[in-house]
């Protein structure tokens, strides 16, 4: 008994051959994939394929360029304010010096630099312990 399988290959063995010449008229009608070129190749690796990574690089810059912008004002704000602060160091230092607090203890303490803990001596031959 002939399978399923062997049955459809006898039934269309004839059809092979036609089948064949259609398909090698077909291939040869069809033309030769042209390569890319630099450019086209080099658009498409480093632009095209990582576009959402470009796209997030670029997010982020126009945000360090927001804060940059926004920070220039805060740079200035921060001059205004040390200097009324430096005025207002001024006029206490003014007022303390007007009362005679100065030198009172109410200044900054004095740091001295400690010397050293002692002297070396040279030592002569007859000072020798023996």
């Amino acid at each position: 008994m002939k399978t399923p399988r062997e049955i459809l290959l006898a039934r269309h063995a004839d059809a092979s051959a036609e089948l064949d010449a259609l398909r090698r008229s077909v291939v040869a009608e069809l033309k030769p994939a042209e390569s890319p070129g630099w450019l086209a190749v080099a658009w498409r690796e480093l632009f095209w394929q990582p576009r959402l990574v470009w796209t997030g690089l670029a997010t982020v810059w126009v945000f360090l360029l927001g804060g940059n912008i926004a920070m220039r004002g805060a740079a200035v704000r921060d001059e205004v304010v040390f200097d009324q602060l430096a005025e207002g160091l001024r006029q206490k230092r003014a007022i303390y010096a007007e009362f005679g607090l100065v030198g009172n203890g109410l200044d900054a303490p004095q740091i001295q630099i400690p010397g050293p803990r002692s002297r070396l001596r040279p030592m002569r031959m007859d000072q020798a312990a023996v």
